[in-house]
This record gives C-alpha cells, structure tokens and sequence, in this order.
C-alpha cells in the first residue's frame, strides 16, 4: 500500500477535518491555531480556501493524534452546562415567583378598584342625604376608610400600593367631608 503524503496545517478557526483525510475513524475536531497532519491535497485546499496556513509540526510530545472525547475543553464544557442548566432551574424558579406576585398584585388592584366604586357611591348618596342618612354615611365611611386602610396594609410593597394609598386617601376626605 502506498503512503499518502502529508502536510501540517493549523486553521484559523475552530474545525472538523473528514476521518479519512486525518487516517481516522471519526471526524476530527481541531482548536484555531492547533497543528494537525493531513493529507497534501487537502491542506493545499482549506490553505487555498483561506481556512487554514501551512505551519510546522508540533514539538515532541504534541502530537495531535487524539479523539474527540481528549478535546481539550471537554471539563469546562461539562462545568458550563451544568452551570446552564442550574440557571434555568433558578429563572423558572423565579418566573413562578413573578406569577405568584403578579396574582396577588391583581387582587389587591382589584380590592382597591372596589373601593374606589364604593366610595363614590357614598359620595353619589351624601349628595342628596338628610339628616338621618348623614349619620349612615358616616358609618359607611368609616367602613371604607377601615377596608381601605386594610387594603393598603395588604398592599404595601407592591406595584397595587399606590392606589390603596389613594383610595384610602378619598375614605378619609369623604368621611372628613361628612364630619365636618
């Protein structure tokens, strides 16, 4: 069997050379820069495609005859993906996080809303009160006022805390309006 003459390359970037161009039995993945033997014909095509330049043979003990399961990296990879998949564990952690507090967030809006509409029902029925309803008014709207403050507490630190502020605010001057 006659020898197939070689020549040492190192591409430019990061690449698979075909089993039988390197006299292996599987695809041989290189690093840029690493020196690796293949046949003339191949190298004069990926130097003339501008993939790879002619380069000296590796000092001894270089040598690049290896498998793909001795590339070098094959640790850091393993390292990087357990540390990708730690970190969709903690962003789906913290998306059902965010849903839960988005639930909560619309409740106390909600709660808010709704007493917002009560009190403007108050304020639609002291404006044609007498006496007697006066005094249910202001019984309601201490109600409101109470419910608001409670809304508020329950609210505090969320995005919904600045209506319960503000619907808390509206109880207190109805009911100050009524009183006064």
């Amino acid at each position: 069997m006659a020898s197939v003459k070689k020549k040492w390359v190192a591409f430019k970037g990061n690449s698979t050379i075909p089993a039988d161009v390197v006299g292996e039995e599987e695809d041989l993945k290189v690093q840029a820069g690493e020196a690796v033997l293949v046949t003339v014909a191949y190298a004069k095509h990926v130097v003339a495609d501008g993939f790879a330049d002619y380069t000296d043979a590796p000092a001894k003990g270089g040598s690049k005859k290896r498998t793909n399961n001795d590339a070098p990296g094959k640790v850091e990879i393993q390292q990087l993906q357990n540390e990708l998949n730690a970190a969709k564990g903690e962003l789906a952690q913290s998306a059902a996080e965010v849903a839960e507090l988005k639930g909560k967030l619309q409740t106390v809006t909600d709660e808010a809303d709704n007493l917002k509409l009560e009190l403007s029902e108050m304020k639609n029925a002291l404006g044609s009160s007498d006496g007697l309803s006066n005094e249910l008014g202001i019984s309601t709207a201490q109600t409101a006022v109470t419910d608001a403050q409670a809304a508020l507490v329950a609210a505090e630190g969320t995005d919904g805390a600045d209506g319960a502020r503000a619907a808390l605010q509206a109880a207190q001057e109805a009911l100050s309006a009524l009183q006064g």
